[in-house]
């Protein structure tokens, strides 16, 4: 069965796998049940996220590790 980090480090560069790993097991803590988020859930934790982070950029990621996440599940 194929795991998170090697579906990321077979799409990214390895420092771009990285940073979404982090970003993606973040996400899995915070979150009472991530593989059934709701989209009013994750709304919600990217304003947590907005919060914590200033940087437009980096919430940018933020999402984008949120979604491959996501298409990882399908």
């Amino acid at each position: 069965m194929e795991t998170i980090t090697t579906y990321l480090q077979q799409k990214f560069t390895p420092y771009t796998a990285k940073r979404y790993e982090r970003d993606i097991l973040q996400f899995i803590e915070e979150m009472d049940a991530p593989q059934t988020a709701t989209q009013l859930e994750i709304t919600a934790y990217i304003g947590k996220q907005r919060e914590r982070y200033n940087n437009p950029q980096t919430l940018q990621v933020v999402l984008c590790a949120i979604k491959q996440y996501y298409q990882f599940l399908v």
